[in-house]
């Protein structure tokens, strides 16, 4: 069991070399989130030790079925005619004016639909 969670680590982190973008997607319980964190520690670990190549990940997660999309994705009131940010657009503003040496991962937690 831990060789094929090491097994898809290694996978994720190899996948997060050449694309801006990854889903892990798989059952409940199957060891999408301890994944996610064991890389993360692994990188933040690697970096503080002075590893070159290696950077903290700081993890932004979003429950994105927990909310209304105005809610995830920000809305223009109509009433007020003033834009509100949802919290996807929120924490883009935090990782852009973050100027620290560090990977922002966004991570949906939840089922995909159509």
């Amino acid at each position: 069991q831990h060789q094929f969670l090491m097994f898809k680590i290694f996978q994720f982190y190899d996948s997060r070399l050449t694309r801006h973008c990854n889903m892990l997607v798989g059952d409940p319980m199957g060891g999408k989130s301890t994944a996610w964190k064991m890389l993360a520690a692994a990188q933040t670990t690697l970096c503080k030790a002075g590893v070159e190549g290696f950077q903290s990940v700081t993890p932004y997660i979003i429950s994105p079925k927990s909310m209304e999309l105005d809610e995830l994705y920000g809305a223009y009131d109509l009433s007020t005619f003033e834009w509100k940010d949802g919290v996807l657009s929120t924490i883009f503003k935090q990782c852009s004016e973050d100027e620290k040496p560090t990977e922002k991962w966004i991570l949906f937690d939840g089922p995909i639909d159509a």
